[in-house]
Formats: C-alpha cells, sequence, structure tokens
C-alpha cells in the first residue's frame, strides 16, 4: 500500500474481519513496521501520522510521481543533480589532483569518480544539450 487512505481501508477491512495485518513502509527516510491484531494491538486508525512538514518522499518522486507537483520536485532534484552536484564534485577532485600522490592513496574512489565523470564530457553541442 502506498498510501495512507489505503492503508486506512485495508487497516478497517482486518479490524472488522478479525484478520491481523503487518504494515510497513519507509516514512520517508526511516523505516517502520507495525503488526496489528485486531481488538488486541492498536490499529492502524487509532494513530496520527507524523508530521513530514510536507515533504514528498523519496520513493514517490523516483517510482511513482502522480501529482504535477512530483513531476516539478523530480525534475528539480535531476537539475541539481546534473548542473550542481555533479561540477561541485568534479571541482572537489580536481582539487585534489594538486598533490595525486595522496590522492590515489588516501582516496582512491575520488579518483574513479573524476575518471568517470570526466568519461562524460561533451565533444561537441549535441552532447552538451543531452
Amino acid at each position: 500500500m502506498d498510501n495512507v487512505q489505503a492503508r486506512k481501508y485495508i487497516d478497517e477491512r482486518c479490524v472488522i474481519n478479525d484478520v491481523a495485518l503487518i504494515d510497513s513502509g519507509t516514512l520517508g527516510s526511516q523505516g517502520h513496521v507495525q503488526v496489528i491484531v485486531p481488538h488486541k494491538t492498536e490499529n492502524y486508525r487509532s494513530q496520527e501520522d507524523p508530521d513530514d512538514n510536507n515533504e514528498i518522499p523519496h520513493c514517490t518522486l523516483k517510482m511513482f510521481p502522480e501529482k504535477a507537483l512530483h513531476c516539478v520536485e523530480w525534475a528539480r532534484d535531476l537539475f541539481g543533480k546534473y548542473f550542481t552536484k555533479l561540477p561541485k564534485s568534479l571541482f572537489s577532485s580536481l582539487k585534489f589532483f594538486e598533490n595525486l600522490e595522496v590522492v590515489i592513496m588516501d582516496n582512491p574512489q575520488k579518483v574513479q569518480e573524476a575518471v568517470e565523470f570526466m568519461k562524460m564530457a561533451p565533444k561537441s553541442f549535441s552532447d552538451c544539450v543531452k
């Protein structure tokens, strides 16, 4: 179940039919599991979901963007990745190359990241557009 409305519906049906329910989800970046045994434990409906500060769950953005806002946030995240995070990563990697021996010995992963990034360097204007 990927939304609160569906969880509440299933919870209600399980309580009515006296069937146990194991609910698990991500709660944003957190994981949780709730075991619901009708008439013995607290059911899903009796709890309030934590205030999420209107943040869109990562899984919704990446897998199931159902609203226009989700698509805008997904595009903003992707834009930030390509035009902010990757250039910053390259810049920091290039700084490490000032003392190449230290970089190779201390951060072989950074060297690999820089090499992979440089392989993606555009070779034409159409590559830049991609």
